[in-house]
């Protein structure tokens, strides 16, 4: 790749893919929540 003047911004590719994974991180600690809740009141 060649460093180009403005490449020190970040690409809509990345934001998009930033995007996507914050979507797809962000429901999850609300089930494994529930799981270790769950998990620890069997063990309790």
């Amino acid at each position: 790749m060649t460093a180009r003047p403005g490449s020190s911004r970040p690409h809509p590719d990345r934001r998009l893919a930033d995007r996507c994974r914050n979507r797809n991180r962000k429901p999850a600690p609300r089930p494994f929540a529930d799981w270790a809740v769950r998990n620890i009141a069997a063990f309790r």
